[in-house]
């Protein structure tokens, strides 16, 4: 293809044909049966570009999180075990494409040096230095990097006709905070619930119609997540004035949510649009 390295084709080894009650479509960022079925998205915040790099490191970071907010940028660490760490610094100015999700550098873009410039040793020993304010321990050895776009856009109707988006098929958020992942469990758990119940009393579609309003609300919901927060009195002015950028920093959702907002003195209120 003109370039020495992998590549990947789809191919179609067998077509099977079922008629069924529901289809439940996980398949992921780029669904292939969204594709199919030509259902359009919807923009829920702007777009995020990130550059990932695992490394070995002889602190052990435990359960904790760690984040940084520089202007309008953030930067965070997440422990992964086994002596590996992960941190995460989002970029701006850059122009992947959205469909760019792969996790290899190599597959990035082989003939531009800049992107490889963004993943090397030297840049990230730089953003350390320069955007870190904790030690990292790293030891001079990095197992994975890349460099990837965050489209946050969701279906305005998860539900349609027989097929219900589950997850990233459904809608994307940034990679800050594991809200994609964190949530996803959240809705396969209640989407499974009500699809059972559903099946069992042969009342096919209505209580997903209605699991399939509160997704979409919630997810609205967290995408102007500033307009769903209110300082209290006591709240220091630095967190008043980035309380959106905070609230979409924390790994949590819902009720969870709700409680360590009220730790940084915002009321935030989710639980009633969660739960419907």
């Amino acid at each position: 293809m003109g370039y020495a390295v992998a590549h990947f084709e789809r191919v179609v080894e067998k077509t099977l044909h079922y008629d069924c009650k529901l289809l439940v479509a996980a398949d992921g960022y780029n669904s292939i049966t969204r594709q199919l079925i030509g259902c359009e998205q919807s923009q829920l915040a702007p777009p995020q570009h990130y550059a990932f790099f695992d490394y070995e490191t002889d602190m052990d970071p435990g359960h904790a999180i760690r984040i940084s907010l520089q202007g309008d940028l953030a930067t965070a660490q997440f422990p992964l075990g086994d002596g590996l760490a992960r941190l995460s610094f989002q970029y701006s100015g850059l122009t992947l494409p959205s469909e760019n999700r792969n996790k290899d550098r190599e597959l990035l873009h082989p003939d531009e040096a800049s992107d490889q410039q963004l993943l090397d040793d030297t840049t990230l020993k730089d953003l350390v230095n320069t955007r870190v304010p904790w030690v990292t321990g790293y030891i001079n050895k990095i197992k994975y990097q890349a460099l990837a776009p965050f489209e946050k856009l969701y279906l305005k109707e998860p539900l349609v006709g027989r097929v219900f988006f589950l997850g990233d098929a459904a809608r994307a958020f940034g990679a800050l905070n594991m809200t994609s992942m964190n949530l996803g469990m959240q809705e396969a758990f209640r989407f499974a619930s009500a699809a059972r119940q559903e099946l069992e009393q042969g009342i096919l579609l209505t209580k997903l119609e209605t699991l399939s309003q509160h997704f979409t609300r919630e997810w609205e919901t967290i995408g102007a997540i500033d307009n769903a927060s209110t300082p209290i009195e006591m709240a220091d002015p630095w967190v008043v004035e980035n309380r959106a950028r905070i609230l979409r920093s924390i790994p949590a959702t819902g009720e969870d949510l709700e409680h360590l907002a009220s730790q940084i003195f915002l009321h935030l209120k989710l639980s009633e649009t969660v739960s419907g």
